[in-house]
């Protein structure tokens, strides 16, 4: 029992967080990498509203304006930008965290009571005017030169390494985020369409238990139980009906694996773990859309007398019998003496989650001395009737037997897709996060562009008068963004090979380094770089080259 029962002490508190913790920390991972990505969007743009003031600064300067004045301008509109987007910002982040509480699975710890507090909002409001202040130093100390007199388009160009690392930066990030998404995206898909080995859909379940009170013996439960079974049965259009105690994807009690013995074999192993098994009637794996492998299903007539019969997994099957039949085998379950036969072998399900492998698991026949019976139970219908239908005609059913049992009734595909309301939440949460970091990486790449372009326009005309072709244009200017898209995507991807190993608890069939999700990312920033330059490179191909060199 040692080797097979493993004692775990946590607390109060990790014992409610555990779940949402890692969760958490990931997204807090993704709010600043969005967080960066913005930052480094507003210095390019505020670089190039430098570039684009830099005659103005310049004449100010020339009649008077000290160095300490010009800077305490510059660093007083950014901050000032700061604080109106840090406004906008907060009130925006307040209604969508209404908005996220309401579309929340339930479930998530204390985020019912998710708040914009004080605290909060002050930390956002220095975030964002220390983001500002930060972005802003660059173009506030470039010192005016005199050449700006002349004309800012003859100046010389500021140096554009900056912005294009900028722009490598904002790629390389959200490569990130995007990897991330699809990650995230790809683990929903394999949790939504892997074999559960039962079938959920038209499938209806009816939740009831007992009152403790008034049934307190064995021999209660089983006279409330046959009659109620009796009742049930002949509901019309009930379909394949079953009663069990629990069902999958959770709900099953355990037995350590080495307390059991094969009639005429050695003892089984001592390490095996726990065993999982359900009390059923007959029907139960047609309602549930189980397969039976070998053998047969339960039989009424066997419930009359005897030892309950056993139905083992596939997987609990291989493992006691290997490649021996174990249909008629006897097993003792409980080292009392009293020996079950073997009638069938049933495919393996779902039964602790739909994100782990399945635990080797027996049924039992539910037998009408009351054995199997207890003060919870769960009814099966696989049928073509509505929910709404069926509950009437239960809760009919159960007050003509009991009218003060409460009854939860649900359909199955609604139980099954609980389990994926959290991965469904968080990959939504993250696919958001990857959106914007993708919009605003594109307006950061565009703005370069853009302004390369217009510093270049004297250049560009000279090429063209000289032969050059539009198309010879557009291309050189897609490759800039190719380029710098490239220096983008290769450090995105070892920042995601290294970040994303950090997720993979989160993760289901679905590797942190899944080469799928990282081509899939890298090809969508690609095609989003190639549209953002489309524009500049278009413009650039439509310079005339006469009106760029009489503006000169």
């Amino acid at each position: 029992m040692r080797v097979e029962v493993r004692l775990v002490v946590r607390s109060l508190r990790e014992r409610q967080i555990h779940e949402v913790k890692q969760a958490s920390w990931m997204l807090l991972g993704a709010v600043f990498a969005l967080l960066l990505v913005a930052c480094a969007n507003i210095a390019n743009l505020l670089l190039a509203r430098a570039a684009a003031r830099r005659g103005e600064l310049a004449v100010r300067a020339a009649i008077g304006a000290g160095r300490g004045r010009l800077i305490r301008q510059l660093l007083t509109e950014s901050l000032l930008l700061g604080l109106a987007g840090s406004v906008g910002g907060c009130g925006l982040g307040w209604v969508l965290l209404r908005a996220l509480v309401r579309l929340a699975p339930d479930g998530l710890v204390g985020l019912g009571l998710a708040a914009i507090q004080l605290r909060v909002l002050l930390f956002a409001l220095g975030t964002s005017l220390a983001a500002a202040l930060l972005f802003g130093i660059a173009p506030a100390l470039e010192q005016p030169r005199a050449e700006s007199l002349i004309g800012w388009r003859a100046a010389a160009a500021a140096p554009m390494a900056l912005r294009r690392c900028l722009v490598a930066a904002q790629v390389a990030i959200s490569l990130v985020l995007l990897t991330g998404a699809s990650l995230f995206l790809r683990s929903l898909w394999k949790l939504e369409t892997q074999p559960l080995g039962f079938r959920p859909e038209r499938l209806l379940t009816a939740s009831f238990t007992l009152r403790r009170q008034r049934y307190q013996a064995a021999a209660e439960q089983a006279a409330f139980f046959q009659q109620l079974e009796t009742r049930l049965k002949t509901i019309p259009g009930g379909g394949s009906f079953a009663l069990s105690d629990s069902i999958p994807p959770r709900g099953s009690m355990g037995r350590p694996y080495s307390n059991m013995r094969i009639a005429g074999h050695l003892p089984l192993a001592q390490n095996g773990g726990l065993v999982a098994f359900r009390w059923v009637t007959p029907g139960y794996f047609q309602a549930m859309g189980i397969a039976i492998l070998a053998g047969r299903d339960f039989e009424n007539a066997e419930r009359a007398a005897g030892e309950p019969p056993l139905i083992l997994t596939a997987s609990l099957a291989q493992r006691m019998f290997g490649d021996e039949n174990p249909v008629g085998q006897h097993i003792e379950l409980e080292s009392d003496g009293r020996w079950s036969v073997v009638v069938g072998v049933a495919a393996d399900a779902k039964n602790s989650g739909i994100d782990v492998i399945a635990d080797p698991e027996y049924y039992r026949l539910r037998m009408n001395d009351g054995r199997g019976f207890g003060r919870t139970a769960v009814a099966l219908f696989r049928t073509s009737l509505d929910e709404a239908t069926l509950a009437r005609w239960v809760h009919r059913e159960l007050a003509a037997v009991d009218p003060g049992i409460p009854v939860k009734i649900e359909t199955m595909e609604a139980r099954v897709g609980r389990f994926t309301d959290r991965p469904r939440f968080l990959a939504s949460l993250v696919t958001v996060f990857a959106a914007f970091g993708l919009v605003l990486a594109a307006v950061g790449l565009y703005g370069v562009l853009s302004l390369l372009v217009a510093q270049q326009t004297r250049e560009i005309g000279v090429r063209m008068a000289l032969g050059a072709r539009p198309r010879t244009i557009a291309w050189r200017i897609q490759g800039y963004a190719g380029t710098w898209t490239g220096i983008g995507v290769a450090a995105g991807l070892l920042l995601s090979l290294a970040l994303t190993r950090s997720v993979r608890g989160l993760l289901f069939d679905v590797s942190p380094v899944d080469p799928s999700s990282l081509a899939s990312a890298a090809g969508v920033l690609a095609i989003l770089a190639a549209l953002a330059a489309w524009v500049p490179a278009r413009r650039a191909a439509r310079v005339d080259p006469v009106v760029a060199l009489r503006e000169e």
